[in-house]
């Protein structure tokens, strides 16, 4: 009977820490529109005309945060240029710029 609680306890602390590793945080969202995606140094801007849809996500890849919420960020299958952001019931694709070419307010 101790080693089935042994295992049981093992078996969901490995469900637990697999949860937390799937939660890491890769990037953050800025701007009044959550118009720019930002991880490490690449920029990334909301795309309104993009080739891809929620469809086309293919790798999860972490999350990135604004200070009220948290999109879970996909690759886009045949796009490298574009990444896929998942919030709630919404999402947007965002377009790699160069951060030169970031007109914020």
């Amino acid at each position: 009977m101790k080693w089935a609680k042994i295992c049981i306890s093992v078996w969901l602390l490995a469900i637990l820490l697999g949860r937390w590793a799937d939660g890491r945080i890769v990037g953050t969202i800025e701007g009044p529109d959550l118009e720019y995606l930002t991880i490490g140094d690449e920029v990334y801007q909301v795309d309104p005309s993009a080739p891809c849809r929620s469809a086309d996500r293919e790798n999860y890849i972490g999350n990135a945060v604004t200070g009220e919420l948290t999109a879970q960020v996909y690759t886009v299958e045949g796009h490298e240029d574009y990444l896929y952001c998942l919030w709630d019931w919404e999402g947007e694709a965002y377009k790699k710029i160069e951060s030169a070419d970031i007109s914020r307010p």
